[in-house]
């Protein structure tokens, strides 16, 4: 199973890039970002933008761009001397984020020049959409030929937030479930909460109760990490659980 791809990017960064949907005209940049992979999550930490200057374009329009070769040099030359991992970046101004056939293309004439130029094995590209104050985002990752969506941004400041790929949106928090905590957190904190994968070490009175209000809150993926049985001493401490199995002589014979 492939890992599941996010890119982070800081509110300075993020705000920049944003600020590039106020011109009509499509913009495009090389981001650099740092890589951590941990096997199941694959997280591009997006480090800077480097613009392609406006005399490197050979057409640019609201929907179309086309780019001189030595427009991506500058940023390709530091991902490689830096060892960064260099993104494809483009707007859709006051347009939606998800690619279109020519976008298709383009990562396709791209892909190959950047794997070899930084020396990379996974070519990566991302749109930004719509208007500044609410920007629509899409991304995608080639290792191959065939692309993997980049699940969500995740913008880091003052406060967390999360944009979903418009292109690939993935299931929301129950607005009906959680309708108090909307109220209280808004759409797009419950959604942050029901896309955080935490981990909980310990699973007995307190571990339990944490594990339990986790899951009503609307967290969806949790990893519990606890080596010990459950015995009958325990039982009513541990929410959730069960009497243990017993053997004849009543001695506890298998894990909680």
């Amino acid at each position: 199973m492939p890992p599941e791809i996010s890119a982070a990017f800081s509110d300075r960064i993020w705000e920049e890039l944003c600020a590039a949907l106020e011109r009509r005209e499509e913009s495009a940049a090389g981001l650099l970002a740092g890589v951590v992979n941990t096997g199941d999550r694959l997280i591009f930490t997006i480090n800077r933008a480097v613009w392609v200057p406006d005399g490197h374009y050979v057409e640019r329009t609201h929907n179309r761009l086309k780019i001189a070769s030595r427009g991506w040099m500058p940023a390709l030359k530091a991902a490689a001397a830096e060892g960064l991992h260099p993104i494809f970046f483009h707007t859709h101004p006051g347009g939606n984020a998800s690619p279109s056939a020519l976008d298709d293309d383009v990562d396709c004439a791209l892909a190959q020049p950047f794997r070899i130029r930084a020396g990379v094995d996974t070519y990566a590209s991302i749109i930004l959409g719509g208007e500044p104050e609410a920007p629509s985002f899409s991304g995608r990752a080639y290792r191959g030929v065939d692309a993997v969506p980049i699940h969500h941004a995740r913008i880091v400041g003052r406060q967390l937030r999360l944009v979903h790929n418009t292109a690939h949106v993935g299931a929301e928090a129950s607005t009906e479930i959680h309708d108090r905590q909307v109220l209280a957190f808004g759409q797009a904190g419950q959604d942050i909460l029901a896309n955080l994968k935490i981990g909980v070490i310990g699973a007995g009175g307190t571990g339990s109760a944490v594990i339990e209000q986790l899951t009503r809150l609307g967290v969806r993926r949790l990893v519990v990490i606890d080596d010990d049985f459950l015995a009958s001493s325990n039982v009513s401490r541990v929410y959730g659980c069960r009497s243990p199995r017993t053997t004849s002589s009543g001695s506890a014979s298998g894990p909680s």
